[in-house]
């Protein structure tokens, strides 16, 4: 059972109560049970090598800007300076299966403590905005450790004839901060070896930036008549939005090309709706290019107050050449 999506992306009710759009949130009371909900709802797939699987993840802002244009190499050294230094708050799937067949989505909230992390307050601010409690992360969130296990001793990753198809919107930190969760360790010293590593990890991936380079994520939902489920911002919804965009686009390959030379250009998008990496920039953008950094356990204003400046946390070497493990044991 599940919903399926049409040819031209309308949603036909396969059972009722439209579960499989709802994002189901994810705690540590509950994570077992809804992991195993959700490698059912991979299994209940008759045409395994269909399996379609959209990643989103949210995190608490950068600690230095990324230049979008740069060369991969240089913009690399970025996304592991912030990868290293931060963790991530939420981590959202939506899975999908042949002929558009929504299977189900799901936020996995992540232990995550103010009063311990590393943050920029205008991050922050506006993922609470958003919806995302962190005091509740603080006392109900996943350990981290726990999903690395449960997801590498599960069918979701490596190169294997059931291997399911990956897709994001704007997944470069959404790669980054699944192969640390990964592996528990830094980032790759070299692009080279994250690479690899990704390719082992998850050998078929699509990003729909590649189809759709301009616009934000809910400008392209409104351009494509695709309705978004749960709070933006939150990465289950986020997820959800990005397979149901997927679908449409791959079931109408001519609308990307369409969208994009009828209304997307970038001036007329609002900071309300483009995507996470862009309203931060232009956030921080302001203040000099890098994020007002909290020292762990600084209270948050409760408007977008000006926050303490702090130095940046140690970065990691450069030297470091050591390859992360892509397998993990089971945690105590």
């Amino acid at each position: 059972a599940g919903e399926l999506l049409g040819a031209a992306g309308d949603v036909q009710e396969m059972q009722s109560g439209g579960w499989a759009r709802q994002p189901r949130d994810v705690w540590a009371w509950n994570f077992d049970a809804e992991f195993d909900e959700l490698l059912n709802a991979v299994a209940r797939e008759p045409n395994p090598g269909q399996v379609v699987l959209a990643l989103d993840t949210e995190f608490p802002g950068f600690l230095r800007k990324d230049q979008p244009h740069a060369a991969r190499a240089e913009r690399y050294k970025t996304l592991r300076a912030n990868v290293d230094s931060l963790r991530p708050i939420q981590l959202g799937l939506a899975v999908g299966g042949a002929g558009g067949v929504l299977r189900g989505t799901w936020t996995f909230n992540l232990w995550f403590d103010l009063n311990f992390e590393w943050y920029t307050e205008q991050s922050v601010w506006f993922l609470s905005c958003a919806g995302i409690n962190f005091p509740r992360h603080a006392v109900e969130g996943i350990d981290p450790d726990m999903l690395a296990w449960r997801l590498t001793s599960s069918p979701l990753l490596g190169l294997h004839k059931h291997s399911p198809q990956w897709v994001t919107f704007s997944g470069w930190y959404d790669w980054g901060y699944l192969l640390k969760l990964l592996t528990g360790q830094n980032l790759p010293s070299d692009l080279a070896t994250f690479d690899r590593l990704l390719d082992e990890v998850c050998p078929s991936r699509h990003e729909l930036r590649d189809r759709l380079p301009r616009g934000s994520l809910d400008g392209l939902l409104s351009a494509h008549g695709v309705q978004r489920y749960g709070a933006a911002h939150t990465a289950g919804s986020d997820a959800l939005a990005t397979l149901e965009l997927f679908v449409r686009i791959r079931s109408t390959p001519h609308a990307a090309a369409a969208t994009a030379a009828r209304v997307l250009s970038p001036g007329i998008l609002d900071a309300v709706a483009i995507d996470k990496a862009a309203a931060w920039d232009s956030q921080f953008a302001r203040g000099g290019g890098q994020g007002e950094l909290l020292e762990p356990g600084q209270k948050l204003a409760a408007a977008c107050g000006e926050g303490q400046k702090k130095p940046l946390p140690p970065q990691p070497s450069t030297s470091a050449s050591s390859t992360p493990p892509l397998t993990r044991s089971q945690p105590s």
